[in-house]
């Protein structure tokens, strides 16, 4: 049995971590977990790591494209970007079909690794004024240009 795990410790960066295949009562509660982070009303990014998940069905797919389009303008106000991290060329496949019914209404990117996701959404929520608490990594918190106009912006 699957499960995605919610981890917020971070805030305002969530990762979801999603393990084995996904009933539809574990998308269910992603999808529950998923609301609540949106009803704080405060700008966060979110890392989904679905490397060690099954890919979903159609009938999850179909939950999920239903779940964007009607959370769409909340999610351009609250969610500063989404960094997919998909072990396999199945699960971008599925990730590519779900866009085509409801893409993300904001910034994402698809990457083999969860550093590369943390790179890409800490930039997003940089970008809104947000500093997330890094995830232990051997690389830097921001990506150099980030860090660039960083310190052009606070001169020392």
């Amino acid at each position: 049995m699957g499960q995605t795990r919610l981890d917020d410790s971070r805030w305002p960066l969530a990762v979801f971590t999603a393990v084995g295949e996904q009933s539809p009562a574990d998308f269910e509660a992603y999808l529950a977990d998923s609301d609540t982070l949106l009803r704080r009303r405060e700008v966060y990014g979110v890392i989904f790591d679905a490397r060690r998940a099954a890919p979903i069905g159609p009938k999850l797919r179909k939950r999920q494209a239903e779940w964007l389009a009607r959370n769409v303008a909340l999610l351009r106000v609250y969610r500063a970007g989404t960094g997919m991290v998909l072990g396999s060329a199945l699960q971008r496949g599925i990730f590519r079909a779900i866009m085509w019914v409801q893409p993300l209404p904001t910034p994402y990117s698809v990457e083999s690794t969860l550093d590369g996701a943390r790179r890409f959404v800490c930039a997003r929520l940089l970008e809104r004024g947000c500093t997330p608490l890094p995830l232990p990594s051997s690389q830097p918190l921001t990506p150099p240009a980030v860090a660039r106009r960083a310190r052009s912006v606070h001169p020392r």
